[in-house]
């Protein structure tokens, strides 16, 4: 009975696609906090930039 589990191949594609899928999802999360931090900071300088023009 284990040896036909382990044989079995069924679902492994399924398997395959959700472990890539969460890999993925894990790059665009890591990629969208370093740039989110990154992008908020260079949106203040600018708009303390255009508000000291402003004034």
């Amino acid at each position: 009975m284990i040896r036909k589990f382990l044989r079995d191949e069924k679902g492994n594609t399924a398997v395959e696609y959700a472990l890539l899928s969460v890999l993925f999802v894990l790059g665009i999360v890591g990629t969208w906090s370093f740039m989110g931090n990154t992008l908020g900071d260079f949106m203040s300088e600018v708009a303390v930039y255009f508000s000291n023009q402003v004034n």
